[in-house]
């Protein structure tokens, strides 16, 4: 079975192809992947870029919010990118993510939507609901970095926070800081799919070490140790800061 016979979603799904989630796409098409089927329509929970659909969850299924049905496709491939070996894809009602997880998959989704940013900088110009979506999500990674270095990182304990001299009370220190579950570890899937390790590994620093097997602590120190700094060095980052106005 086709994966979608939706061309605005195929066209997203081919932005993958050559970038940071390109782990994730070979996953998908090889049929390895917890998402199987991606179609548009009207959403369970209407909040969410792409979720079950009104009628309930369906093992493999997701549902881009119909919302979203005319937004370009270069918005849309980011949350495609977290939502290929996102856990409950597979297990349907009920399943749940760990903070690890959701913080680790939104990174994923930055990463990307900066690596498309720096090909295409009007992507920052949409000015759509969705483009805006991605935009807050990814001035969050490229804001979040190591004391004194330029790289960004999904864990930067130390650094300036996610939004240098804005509100204290909607600061963070990094993408690992926010609160997307409150979910208790012990009730969440903890491994890591191969795919998305192969992802960590493109996005971190050259010669970093294996990626952790499980979502937890460990993942926590490596991306700390790590940062992003493989596809997302300077030549993503720099102009993908420029497109959103970061710097000049």
């Amino acid at each position: 079975m086709a994966v979608t016979s939706v061309p605005q979603v195929a066209a997203a799904l081919a932005l993958l192809a050559k970038g940071p989630a390109s782990p994730l796409m070979d996953e998908l098409l090889g049929g390895g992947a917890p998402l199987r089927r991606i179609e548009v329509g009207p959403l369970a929970q209407p909040g969410r870029v792409l979720g079950d659909g009104a009628e309930g969850p369906r093992p493999g299924v997701r549902v881009l919010n119909e919302r979203y049905a005319s937004e370009h496709p270069g918005v849309v491939a980011p949350s495609l990118a977290h939502a290929i070996c996102h856990h409950d894809a597979a297990e349907g009602a009920g399943s749940v993510a760990s903070n690890a997880e959701e913080a680790t998959l939104h990174g994923v989704l930055a990463g990307v939507h900066a690596w498309l940013l720096s090909r295409e900088p009007a992507l920052a110009d949409l000015g759509t609901e969705l483009s805006r979506r991605q935009a807050s999500l990814t001035i969050t990674l490229l804001n979040a970095r190591v004391p004194g270095s330029p790289r960004p990182g999904i864990v930067c304990r130390d650094g300036p926070g996610t939004i240098p001299g804005g509100n204290p009370d909607l600061q963070c220190p990094d993408l690992w800081s926010i609160p997307f579950t409150s979910a208790a570890p012990a009730d969440c899937e903890l491994a890591i799919p191969d795919a998305v390790r192969r992802t960590l590994a493109l996005m971190a620093d050259g010669g970093a070490g294996a990626v952790p097997g499980n979502y937890d602590g460990e993942l926590r120190d490596w991306l700390s140790a790590n940062g992003c700094g493989g596809m997302l060095s300077g030549p993503t980052v720099d102009p993908a800061g420029r497109s959103l106005g970061l710097w000049g």
